[in-house]
Formats: C-alpha cells, sequence, structure tokens
C-alpha cells in the first residue's frame, strides 16, 4: 500500500494495526484518524509544508514496520547510564526499574501506571495542527515511556533506536516522558537505519519537566539517503525549570524536526540547539516554537547549517509571548553556509509578542565562506583545503561547543567533523565509525 494511503483510509485501517489500548487512548486514537484522514497527506499547498517535498516517499509502497529481529541495537555511550534499546521506536525489553527511573513499553505502562499515563498522554496535541502528530497517534502500535519520580536525583538515561530499512517499512515511533521536581535528567538518543531499502518514519515525543528540574536532551540521527524521518517534540516546562536540547542530524533523504516548547512556569528556561549539514539531495527541516506563557521566563534557539551539492535546509523559528507574560527573554537565531552553487536553504525566524515588558530578538543569515578570511589564511602558510576545512570545523563547533558534557562534546565534534569531510556516508555505521576513529564517550 503507498504510503498517502494509509492517510486516507486511516478510520478503516488502524483498528487492525494500532494494537489493542484502554478506552481513553482508543478514544484518542479514533479521533487521529478521522482527523489524518480530513487533513490528508501533506502537500506543498500547505504553508509549512511548501518548501518541503515528499516526492520519493508520498508514492512509495510500505509495510508497517513491527519487533524486526537480527538488528544491531549498538553498544552504550555511558557506562552508569539507564541503557534502553529499540528497534522500530519499540523497547525490546520488558518493564524495568534502574536507578530510581522506571521505563519500559508504552502498553505495560497504561497497566502499571494507567492514571499517570491518562494524565499525560496527548494532552500538548493542541499545540500543532500539522497532520502527522494525527497520523503517529493513529498508527503507533507502542512507545517507549519513561517516568522520573520525585527524589531520584541525577540519572542519566541513553537510548539506540535501529531501524529495519532491509525492505521499504513505515514505522511510527511514540515517547512519554515524565520528569518530576528537583531531578536532574540527561538523555541521548541516536537514530540509525539498518539496510538500504526505503523507510517512512514518524515520532512524537512528549516531554513534562515539572518544577526545579532540570533536563537535557542530545539527538544524532544516522540514515541511508532514501529514509525520512517526521519528528514532533512537545515540551512543557514548568516553574524554574530547566530544558537543553541539542539535536545533529546527520544523514537521511528528509530530516524534519518540529519543537514545541510550552512555558508554563516563570523563571523556567529553554535552550535549543540544532546543526545539520545536508550534502546530495538531502533534506533538514527545523521548525521550532516557542511559547512563553509565564512572567521570567527564557528562551534561546541557535542553529546552523552547512549546505552542499542539491541539498536543501529550512529553518522556520517562532517565538510566542503570550498576555501577561512580562520581562520575557528569548532569541533566536539561524545561520546559514551554502557550499555550493545548487545548495538552498530558507530561513523564517518570527516572533509574535502580546506583552509590553520583554526582551526579544532575532536573525538569519545565508551566505558563502568568507573568501577574505580565507586568503588571510592561506597568506600564513595554511593551504586552501586545510583554511576550509578549519572555518567549517568552527562554524559547526559554535553550537557544538555549547554541550555541556565534555565526552558528549569530543563525540559529536567529531561525528560532524567526520559528516563535514564525507568520511561519514548516508547508512554507514556510526558504531563502527566510533570504533575506527575511537569515538569512546568514557576515555
Amino acid at each position: 500500500m503507498k504510503w498517502t494511503d494509509y492517510f486516507s483510509k486511516a478510520p478503516a485501517l488502524w483498528p487492525d494495526m494500532a494494537g489493542k489500548w484502554p478506552v481513553f487512548i482508543q478514544k484518542v486514537k479514533e479521533m487521529a484518524a478521522d482527523e489524518t484522514a480530513r487533513k490528508g497527506f501533506p502537500h506543498a499547498r500547505l504553508e509549512a509544508w511548501r518548501k518541503t517535498s515528499l516526492k520519493s516517499w508520498q508514492n512509495a509502497r510500505v509495510e508497517p514496520a513491527g519487533m524486526s529481529n537480527g538488528l544491531d541495537n549498538g553498544n552504550p555511550f555511558w557506562g552508569d547510564a539507564v541503557h534502553i534499546r529499540m528497534v522500530n521506536g519499540i523497547p525490546l525489553k520488558p518493564w524495568q526499574t534502574e536507578n530510581g527511573v522506571q521505563f519500559g513499553r508504552l502498553s505495560e505502562a497504561v497497566q502499571r501506571l494507567p492514571g499517570l499515563v491518562e494524565e499525560y498522554f496527548g494532552r500538548l496535541h493542541a499545540m500543532s495542527d500539522d497532520v502527522v502528530t494525527d497520523f503517529n497517534t493513529t498508527y503507533f502500535s507502542d512507545g517507549l515511556f519513561v517516568y522520573v519520580p520525585a527524589g531520584t536525583g541525577s540519572v542519566r538515561l541513553e537510548w539506540a533506536n535501529a531501524i529495519d530499512a532491509r525492505k521499504a517499512y513505515m514505522w511510527n515511533g511514540r515517547m512519554l516522558v515524565i520528569v518530576e521536581p528537583d531531578n536532574r535528567v540527561e538523555m541521548t538518543g541516536l537514530d540509525f537505519s539498518e539496510g538500504k531499502a526505503l523507510s517512512a518514519g514518524t515520532r512524537v515525543v512528549e516531554i513534562f519537566v515539572k518544577e526545579n528540574a532540570v533536563f537535557r536532551s542530545y539527538g544524532w540521527q544516522q540514515f541511508n539517503d532514501v529514509s525520512a524521518l517526521i519528528a514532533h517534540q512537545f515540551i512543557s516546562a514548568s516553574e524554574n525549570a530547566r530544558v537543553d536540547v541539542f539535536n545533529f542530524p546527520l544523514n537521511g533523504g528528509l530530516l524534519r524536526e518540529e519543537i514545541w516548547a510550552d512555558i508554563t512556569g516563570s523563571k523556567a528556561r529553554v535552550n535549543l540547539h540544532g546543526f545539520y549539514a545536508p550534502t546530495g539531495r538531502q533534506q533538514t527541516d527545523e521548525r521550532i516554537f516557542v511559547a512563553h506563557g509565564a512572567v521570567g521566563s527564557y528562551s534561546h534557539q541557535q542553529y546552523k547549517g552547512l549546505i552542499d551539492g542539491h541539498a536543501k535546509a529550512l529553518f522556520n523559528g517562532r517565538i510566542l509571548v503570550r498576555p501577561g507574560a512580562q520581562q520575557t527573554n528569548a532569541y533566536q537565531k539561524n545561520d546559514n553556509i551554502l557550499l555550493s552553487d545548487d545548495a538552498r536553504a530558507h530561513s523564517q525566524p518570527f516572533l509574535e509578542i502580546y506583552a509590553d515588558d520583554v526582551s526579544c530578538s532575532h536573525g538569519s543569515t545565508t551566505g558563502s565562506l568568507d573568501a577574505e578570511a580565507l586568503f588571510y589564511m592561506q597568506q600564513r602558510g595554511i593551504s586552501h583545503k586545510a583554511a576550509r576545512r578549519l572555518m567549517l570545523y568552527g562554524f559547526a563547533d559554535e553550537v557544538i561547543g555549547q554541550i555541556p558534557d565534555e565526552h558528549l562534546q569530543k563525540f559529536t565534534r567529531r561525528l560532524v567533523r567526520a559528516k563535514i569531510d564525507g568520511a561519514l556516508r548516508p547508512g554507514m555505521d556510526i558504531l563502527a565509525l566510533n570504533k575506527e576513529q575511537n569515538l569512546s564517550l568514557t576515555e
């Protein structure tokens, strides 16, 4: 069946494909299926999809992915972390409690913690009217649930998600993460494809960070050139919470991330960072929406990209300051460097302010490498190739250098430099590259 058919036929298909769920989730799925059919497959007539091409996937014939066998789930980054291994977005191991954290499949969570799941599942969906959230809600068959109870303290979580690309599949991942007050959580996530076939993936993540809690997230995506991932991440930040998100789309035919951050508590801070370097005919698409709804809240967005070949990069950033959200401090910046005549970058920063005591700014730049700087470095004995590489490294380091964890920063720097140098190719085993280049996080 074509990927588009799963959209138009959602009300008829979902009951047999989405598994058995409690009534409250069944109702959400039923409504999402109706909305999926009503809205239809994303198309260029929609402003949010006007510059994103889905031609390679919309008519592709795909089968729903299940729990595939024989896939490599990778090795842990941190020795002291809670390790979670997934295939096609579904955890491999049953329910566990480790270092105070309760985690496992969402289907298990609705049995063990039904009240908690019912309270939070789907609560942030209204922030987005995009059909992908509805589509994912309709078809996900399971997902990851993480609960960090009060009193847990500091904890590290790391997950690796292997995508079966040995034949043409569609997969729909789901995550629900709840961090109770005063905890400190660091979470890494690695998505990678195994195989050369087309895959069409969606993921919806809901993250709730309670009062005085800290949540830091780091993500890398490494797929083949005919795979797509459209991810929607919803974040709720309560009073005095801090959220830091770092995302690095490395390879994939289309890597589109939408982040919807709702700052509901005073003095909460949300910092969002991203670096992308699409090559060939790859597409990256970063869409950011931060809503300030409390006094004295802070947000910072920093996204940078290097675009080469016939690749395309899109950035759409919006800051909304709601009435009464005085003393908001919000900043947004997007910078792109085009490395070929056929590379394209589209940037749309946007402010919408309904309070008068705020400090908000945004900026966007797109251009080529500084010829004068290159000439200056060559005049001092540095070859053109080395000078160009140093400039590109430095451009990327403005994002990578913001990573507070030294080992993660080193790991990411080497990965990004391998991508810039052409050593990290689409579909390449990131863990093999890790071993070859000694990309250890524990050294």
